[in-house]
């Protein structure tokens, strides 16, 4: 599958699974729901490895690194969200996020030695900007709280730690660990320290068992974590963590172009502007070598 190919799919999944997630909530705690459907996922790269026959043996240094960017990239990351989400609107989560990509910059650079280069950063200002007029509605009502405050925080240090997932990733290919074995045992490792975090939480792990739960945690499984995932750890191999990060900025407006079609979202001129912004933030990276 080609770089070009690889990016939509990516952003159109994490576009639309913001859908699916809605029909999670409300009988099983949300980090519970998380924690099946890493369950689900790391099964599934486990067969496609099986299938494959690729082998799952590597030295105790790689397995360390796998562990790693499973435990900053599917644990710590999905866990500071959560919290952060109780007191934030989801704009401003999502332009919270969109800074993966000029942390990725500084990652890169720091931990994987990749040339800064200037484009993709005017390009993840100016995608960060977007997000920010199109969701400033959003931002306007927010109250100026303690907790908001603390909630941005976490938003930052879960940003921190996806990028350092990211950067991670590089580190895996230079020790010779490929895409598909590298995510397989990084969910396994994240997975088992989301539910070490919960066994020590003491969450009840109940289940819903309605069509709508199961379907929805089934595509999100599949979809959203494992082909998407793939393909997203398989973009940051080919052209670099700083330009893959780019997808953390598109797939909020792909959201938003689904909440057009099927809830009546009403644009404004602040928000096509955003928009705007988006698309040339997103030509700008893309475009540079």
């Amino acid at each position: 599958m080609s770089n070009l190919w690889l990016y939509v799919v990516t952003v159109l999944i994490w576009g639309t699974t913001w859908f699916a997630i809605r029909f999670q909530l409300g009988v099983v705690a949300v980090e519970v729901s998380v924690f099946y459907r890493y369950v689900l996922a790391t099964t599934l790269l486990l067969i496609v490895c099986l299938l494959k026959k690729q082998t799952l043996k590597y030295s105790l240094r790689s397995h360390y690194f796998m562990a790693m960017q499973g435990i900053f990239l599917f644990c710590i990351n999905y866990i500071l969200f959560y919290y952060a989400s109780y007191e934030l609107a989801t704009g401003l989560v999502s332009v919270m996020f969109s800074t993966v990509v000029l942390m990725n910059v500084l990652n890169g650079k720091l931990f994987a030695d990749q040339v800064i280069k200037p484009m993709v950063v005017v390009g993840g200002i100016l995608g960060m900007l977007g997000l920010t007029l199109i969701f400033i509605p959003e931002l306007q009502a927010m109250e100026n709280s303690t907790r908001v405050k603390f909630s941005i925080f976490l938003c930052v240090l879960a940003t921190l730690s996806a990028s350092i997932g990211n950067v991670l990733t590089l580190k895996n290919k230079a020790n010779g660990v490929s895409v598909v074995p590298a995510t397989t045992w990084g969910m396994f490792y994240g997975t088992l320290a989301t539910l070490i975090y919960l066994l020590i939480k003491g969450v009840s792990f109940n289940f819903e068992y309605s069509l709508s739960y199961v379907s929805s945690l089934t595509y999100l499984a599949v979809f959203g974590s494992a082909i998407a995932f793939l393909c997203y750890l398989t973009l940051i191999e080919n052209i670099g963590a700083d330009k893959a990060s780019y997808t953390s900025v598109m797939f909020p407006a792909v959201a938003l172009v689904m909440s057009t079609l099927f809830e009546g979202y009403q644009w404004t001129w602040l928000a096509m502007i955003g928009m705007a912004l988006v698309m040339c933030g997103n030509f700008l990276v893309l475009k540079t070598d």
